[in-house]
């Protein structure tokens, strides 16, 4: 019988530490890393390199020697003849059949500074095209951050309720032998029973709203969670709250200034002369010599100028064009900053209000448990009705609450203000 005895009590002991071990505690910059691991548009970046160096290879082509071969047969009504009669000389006839096959070959001298141009203008597309992906990362982080904090809100709320269903549970089994010694009323005992029904009910609705919570989580990181892991309450230490503008958005709109900025440049070089090397390897007939109707090889080589030295005021209208876009942009960044000191101040005087919650929460928790234990005592006595009780434990319930929600909302606060100002850091 002993024997049995211990196996069962080995059993249970390894069911409880099997369950022990199965519950995971993550922190806030986990959930997060894996929330932009498992983030789709974060693979954006790397399509986006792959594309910025396709682009910057096909522009340091332009330096590049081009081949052209271009092939050519023609018929001609008529062709170039002698008229003029030579005595001892017969001027050759010339088909008017011709053939053509051309190689011709062009090395670029000197652009104007385009080919540099193009590249700065690449290089800041593309570090716009990686800013707006890491402004959705930036969103992504929010969207997960609210998630978690409002599981760490059901869990508190849980812990309180549960904590007070077990004290109510005491009151009930002392109201009961109370009852037996006919003290009290078996309508106080059922107050008792219903106000314990209604906390369990309260427990069951929280505990779904962080199970659906934790259900959101997980589809957004990936991470496989249950009922039984805990979320831990991120460390913030802010020495100094001052505003501070990092935000991925104003980011956005600099680069998207700087970028028309390099377009300019690049308007402006279009207006230099180009210098370029040429060459012609050609086999046809006639060739060079027109008089000659055999088909022979031939080459030709040389420099060439283009300058288009009059464009009507083109290029000139395309930069007032960018000038006035990046006025836009300009207008939008101060738009952008005046709302955001604005919500900076808002975000201060919330955390200040927290601050103040708090330090009359524990205040109002110590007194109105002095209240609920006096009106246990009187209950118990008979000098108060179970509806008068019930009432100051209701209080003491919420004032346990508002101290753990308002923890949990300092804390969120500070993060909020670390996302307002674009510097998001956590001590974990």
């Amino acid at each position: 019988m002993r024997k049995h005895i211990f196996l069962v009590i080995m059993v249970l002991i390894g069911y409880c530490s099997q369950a022990q071990s199965n519950k995971i505690t993550y922190t806030l910059n986990q959930m997060i890393d894996s929330a932009l691991m498992h983030y789709s548009v974060s693979l954006q970046k790397g399509i986006y390199d792959q594309q910025s160096t396709l682009n910057l290879q096909n522009i340091e082509t332009g330096y590049y020697p081009t081949f052209n071969l271009n092939g050519q047969a023609s018929y001609q009504s008529d062709v170039t003849k002698l008229n003029v009669p030579i005595p001892g000389f017969t001027a050759p006839e010339i088909s008017k059949d011709w053939y053509k096959l051309n190689l011709d070959i062009t090395q670029m001298i000197y652009d104007g500074g385009n080919r540099k141009g193009q590249q700065s203008v690449e290089e800041y597309t593309h570090k716009g095209q990686i800013n707006a992906v890491v402004l959705q990362e930036y969103r992504y982080r929010e969207m997960v951050t609210k998630l978690y904090f409002r599981e760490l809100l059901f869990n508190q709320n849980i812990n309180v309720l549960k904590s007070n269903s077990i004290a109510l549970l005491t009151t009930l089994k002392e109201l009961e032998a109370a009852f037996k010694a006919g003290m009290v009323l078996q309508a106080d005992v059922n107050a008792i029973k219903a106000e314990n029904l209604i906390l369990k009910q309260k427990i069951i609705e929280t505990e779904n709203n962080k199970l659906a919570t934790l259900n959101m989580l997980a589809a957004y990181t990936g991470i496989s969670l249950n009922i039984a892991d805990s979320l831990q309450i991120p460390v913030i230490n802010i020495e100094q709250l001052v505003y501070i503008n990092l935000r991925p958005e104003y980011t956005q709109l600099n680069l998207q200034q700087s970028t028309l900025d390099k377009k300019k440049s690049v308007i402006s070089v279009k207006q230099r002369p180009i210098i370029q090397a040429y060459g012609q390897l050609g086999y046809g007939r006639p060739g060079l010599n027109m008089l000659d109707d055999n088909f022979t090889g031939y080459y030709i080589t040389g420099v060439r100028l283009n300058y288009k030295f009059w464009d009507w005021n083109t290029a000139k209208h395309e930069k007032q064009i960018l000038g006035l876009q990046q006025q836009v942009l300009e207008t939008e960044k101060q738009n952008f900053e005046l709302n955001l000191r604005a919500n900076y101040l808002a975000q201060l005087q919330e955390i200040e209000k927290i601050n103040q919650l708090l330090a009359s929460d524990q205040e109002i928790i110590s007194l109105q448990s002095t209240v609920v234990d006096a009106s246990k005592k009187r209950l118990q006595n008979g000098v108060i009705t179970t509806a008068a009780y019930i009432q100051e434990f209701e209080k003491f319930t919420k004032s346990q609450i508002d101290f753990e929600t308002n923890k949990i909302k300092l804390v969120n606060a500070k993060i909020d203000y670390m996302f307002l100002t674009g510097n998001f850091n956590t001590n974990e």
